[in-house]
C-alpha cells in the first residue's frame, strides 16, 4: 500500500468513488524519494514528514504541486498535534480480516443496529439514479437508516431516510454537517438519536478515512460541527466503522494501518466516557506513538484483566441473545418436518445454506416492500427513476425468488442425506 516513491498531488486527489481505489494522474509531477512523506507519517515520524514537505514546498514553482504539498503539511501539523492528545484505551479483542468481509465480520448487538449495504436499501448507482455511500446504518427500530450522498458538485453529504408503511422516504440531508469533505461513508449512531459517528476523508483528517464525532441540537435543529476523534482511533491510513455497543458494553472500529494491502484489523475496545490520557509523567515518546499506532494489544490490557473478563461476558450474553433471534427459521424440510430454528439443521452444509437462505429470505421482503411503494408512487408520478428502479427491482425480486428456489432445494437433499444415513 505504501510505496518508496510517492507523488504527492496523487495522494491528495484520490479517487473517493471506491473504498480503496486510488486514481493515478498521467502527468510527471513533483516525486518525494525515500524517506517518502508517506512511509514517514505511516512510522508517526510527523516532524520528519513536515520537512519533507517543507524542503520540496521550497524547490517546486509548480502551483498544483504546490497546492498538494500544503495539504500534505497540514496533515503533518495536524498529526503533530493530535499525537500528545492520544486516549488511553483497553482493547479486548482484534482480529484482522479481507477488507471485502468487514462487513459481514463485524458484529453488534440487536440494540445497537445493523450495518447494510446501501444497494439493499436504495438501487444501484446509474447515470439517472443518486450517487450513495457504501454503507448505510440502520437504527434497531429498523425504520430510520443514515448514509452518504454525492450532490451536486461532487459534495458529499450524510443524509437519513424514515421508514414508513410505503418504504424509505425521500433522504433528507443532516444540515450542520460539513460539506467539503472530499469523502463521507461509515455512519453510526447510538441508540440516543443524538450522537452520529462516521468516517470521512478531507481537510480535518491526517489521512485516508478519519473518525468523526457530532451530535444533534434540538435547539438548532442541526448537527454540532463534527469533531476528529484523535489518536488511537484514527492514523495516517483509513480508519472506519466506528461504534459504541452499549448494551454489549463495547466499542469497535477497524482500521487498515500495519496491515498488507486487501487486510484490515477490527478493534474491539472498553469504551470510556472520560478523555483518558495515554500521557503520563513517565511516558516517553516511543511509549506514545506505540500507544498511537496501537502496535500492542497486550500492552493496553495491563491491570485491565478483571475488567476485561467482565466486558467479554457482558458482549458475549449481548451477542448470543442477538443470535437466537437472527437463527429463527421456518423452513419446511417435508410434510412432517419443519425447522425453526438454524440449530435443528444436523447437516452442517445444510446449516450454512440455511443461514444464506434465511438472509435472502429478508432481502426479498425488503425488495418486496419497496417495490410496492414504489409502484404506488408511480402510479401518481410517472418519472424515468421510478421507471428505472422499478425494473431493476423486478429483475432483482425475481433473481433473488430463484435462488432461494434452488437453494431451498438443495438445502433439503442435503438434511435428508443425513438424516437418511443415521
Amino acid at each position: 500500500m505504501y510505496k518508496f516513491l510517492i507523488i504527492l498531488s496523487v495522494i491528495v486527489l484520490a479517487s473517493t468513488n471506491t473504498l480503496f481505489a486510488q486514481r493515478r494522474s498521467s502527468k510527471r509531477l513533483h516525486v518525494v524519494q525515500q524517506p517518502a512523506y508517506v512511509d514517514l507519517m505511516r512510522n508517526y515520524q510527523f516532524e520528519d514528514a513536515l520537512k519533507v514537505t517543507e524542503k520540496a514546498l521550497s524547490t517546486t514553482q509548480n502551483p498544483i504541486e504546490k497546492d498538494s504539498l500544503q495539504r500534505l503539511k497540514k496533515q503533518a501539523v495536524r498529526a503533530m498535534e493530535m499525537l500528545p492528545a492520544t486516549r488511553r484505551i483497553t482493547i479486548i479483542d482484534s482480529v484482522v480480516v479481507d477488507e471485502k468481509d468487514l462487513l459481514s465480520s463485524i458484529r453488534l448487538s440487536e440494540e445497537a443496529g445493523r450495518w447494510v449495504s446501501v444497494s439493499t436499501l436504495f438501487q444501484p448507482h446509474s447515470r439517472n439514479a443518486i450517487s450513495f455511500g457504501s454503507i448505510a446504518f440502520v437504527n434497531s427500530l429498523n425504520n430510520t437508516a443514515f448514509f452518504s450522498i454525492v450532490e451536486k458538485k461532487k459534495q458529499w453529504r450524510l443524509h437519513s431516510s424514515y421508514r414508513s408503511d410505503n418504504g424509505w422516504n425521500t433522504p433528507v440531508v443532516l444540515e450542520g454537517i460539513d460539506t467539503t469533505y472530499l469523502a463521507v461513508d461509515y455512519p453510526f449512531v447510538l441508540p440516543d438519536g443524538v450522537t452520529l459517528y462516521f468516517s470521512a476523508k478531507g481537510e480535518e483528517s491526517i489521512g485516508g478515512y478519519d473518525i468523526f464525532v457530532t451530535r444533534y441540537s434540538p435547539e438548532t435543529r442541526q448537527h454540532l460541527r463534527p469533531t476528529n476523534l484523535g489518536m488511537p482511533f484514527n492514523s495516517p491510513a483509513n480508519d472506519y466503522f466506528y461504534a459504541i455497543d452499549q448494551n454489549a458494553g463495547v466499542g469497535i472500529f477497524a482500521t487498515d494501518r500495519n496491515q498488507s494491502e486487501g487486510k484490515a484489523c477490527i478493534y474491539t475496545f472498553i469504551p470510556s466516557i472520560e478523555h483518558v490520557s495515554a500521557v503520563s509523567d513517565s511516558t516517553s515518546v516511543t511509549d506514545l506513538k506505540a500507544a498511537a499506532r496501537i502496535s500492542s494489544v497486550a500492552a493496553t490490557q495491563h491491570g485491565k484483566e478483571k475488567e476485561i473478563l467482565k466486558v467479554r461476558s457482558q458482549r458475549e450474553q449481548a451477542l448470543q441473545k442477538t443470535s437466537a433471534v437472527e437463527n429463527e427459521i421456518f423452513f419446511v424440510i417435508n410434510d412432517e418436518t419443519i425447522y425453526t430454528s438454524l440449530a435443528a439443521f444436523q447437516n452442517m452444509q445444510a446449516r450454512k445454506l440455511a443461514s444464506h437462505w434465511l438472509k435472502l429470505e429478508k432481502m426479498l421482503r425488503e425488495l418486496s416492500v419497496r417495490q410496492e411503494a414504489e409502484q404506488e408512487e408511480y402510479a401518481h408520478k410517472r418519472t424515468e427513476r421510478l421507471s428505472v428502479s422499478l425494473r431493476f427491482l423486478e429483475t432483482k425480486i425475481k433473481e433473488t425468488r430463484t435462488e432461494l428456489k434452488h437453494l431451498a432445494k438443495k438445502i433439503r437433499l442435503l438434511e435428508s442425506s443425513s438424516k437418511a444415513q443415521r
